[in-house]
């Protein structure tokens, strides 16, 4: 059981390494934008999946990806997706 959850830790690390990137060097608001994202993906997903593999974490980040682009209402952006802000400003 230790090393499933050992395992398990370092796919999500290695998964969260690929999908952020450091926010050390960025300016206080990208770095709040940085960190928010963090804690969405961890308490949507990460937090609620054993994974078995790193191709299964990917699969499951790429359709929470969409999910929340397409699907996700997003009240920061008056409860639209961010792909429909994005069509609308087009």
């Amino acid at each position: 059981m230790y090393a499933d959850l050992s395992m398990q830790a370092d796919m999500l690390e290695e998964a969260l390494r690929k999908v952020t990137r450091p926010s050390q060097h960025r300016e206080p608001v990208e770095k709040a934008f940085v960190e928010r994202t963090n804690r969405t993906v961890r308490h949507e997903w990460l937090d609620l999946t054993i994974f078995e593999t790193l191709e299964e974490v990917r699969e499951i980040a790429t359709d929470w990806l969409w999910t929340y682009n397409h699907d996700r209402p997003n009240m920061g952006i008056g409860g639209m997706t961010p792909a429909k802000e994005l069509k609308l400003a087009a």
